[in-house]
């Protein structure tokens, strides 16, 4: 069987995003490295995500949450749910949002 006529995917981006606890980073961090060709952690702010999604200046995000979006957004820890559900809407649902 010949193997030579395999076909190229895209490369599959990710965030791990979280409010910065260490076993949230680590959770997401492996999920993301163990199924996304390129990988960028984020750190959103443990408060004030709904001023972040309503557009208010009043959260200060440590890392820019901004387009282009991932390909696949994977969450660990309750504060960090509003954030991937904004980031769903935002990317007209392309991008893939795991919650861990």
């Amino acid at each position: 069987m010949n193997m030579s006529h395999q076909t190229a995917r895209a490369p599959v981006t990710a965030w791990a995003l979280t409010t910065g606890e260490d076993g949230m980073r680590t959770q997401a961090r492996g999920l993301a490295r163990a199924v996304a060709d390129h990988v960028v952690e984020k750190v959103a702010p443990r408060s004030s995500a709904l001023d972040w999604i309503a557009g208010r200046g009043g959260a200060r995000l440590k890392d820019d949450l901004t387009p282009p979006w991932p390909d696949l957004l994977i969450t660990c820890g309750r504060r960090s749910v509003p954030y991937s559900a904004a980031i769903k809407r935002a990317s007209l649902g392309r991008t893939v949002t795991v919650h861990v």
